[in-house]
C-alpha cells in the first residue's frame, strides 16, 4: 500500500457518537450554514475528533461518515 492512500475507518459506536457531539456542537458555533461545514467547521471537527480519539484523521473520512449519516 502507497503511504498516500487512506485505510478504510471502522467506526466504533463510541466514535460514532463521539463524532455527531463534536459536529453538534460546531453546528451551534454556527460553523455550518447550511447543509455542510465551512472551513473553519471542518478543521475544528478534524482536530477535535482526531484529539478525542487519540489517532489523525483526514478530511475525507470525516467528509464521508457524514454525508453517510445524511443519507440515514
Amino acid at each position: 500500500m502507497q503511504d498516500n492512500q487512506i485505510t478504510r475507518l471502522i467506526w466504533t459506536n463510541k466514535m460514532l457518537e463521539d463524532y455527531v457531539d463534536i459536529c453538534v456542537s460546531e453546528i451551534y458555533a454556527g460553523d455550518c450554514p447550511r447543509t455542510h461545514f465551512n472551513k473553519v467547521g471542518w478543521k475544528n471537527v478534524i482536530n477535535k475528533f482526531s484529539e478525542k480519539i487519540n489517532k489523525e484523521f483526514c478530511y475525507k473520512q470525516l467528509k464521508n461518515n457524514w454525508d453517510s449519516l445524511k443519507k440515514d
